[in-house]
């Protein structure tokens, strides 16, 4: 995104995987923004994470009884949640790392 935060998925990404019939696989990239701002050509020095949820497979939601539009705005809806727990357990990880709480 422009300003590095997360935008609303669009359902068009669960139209090509169904059609290729592949796995969407959610990951969240924390850091990616700062080393690389808007405006700016070249990266700066600092730590990017990144962190993999479980893969999600459109041809499930067809047993749903779902029609096609409906898969893939579900997809969308599912792979965003995915995203925003990953957001969610990452950066509650590196404050505890930051604060000392989680040994690593």
């Amino acid at each position: 995104s422009l300003d590095g935060i997360m935008k609303p998925l669009k359902p068009g990404f669960g139209l090509i995987a169904s059609y290729l019939g592949l796995p969407v696989v959610p990951v969240y990239i924390h850091g990616a923004y700062d080393a690389l701002p808007k405006g700016h050509k070249w990266p700066r020095r600092g730590r990017i994470h990144v962190s993999f949820a479980k893969p999600f497979y459109p041809q499930s939601y067809r047993l749903l009884g779902l029609k096609r539009r409906e898969i893939y705005a579900r997809l969308a809806q599912d792979v965003s949640a995915a995203i925003s727990e990953l957001q969610t357990e990452l950066l509650n990880a590196l404050s505890g790392i930051q604060t000392g709480d989680i040994s690593v």
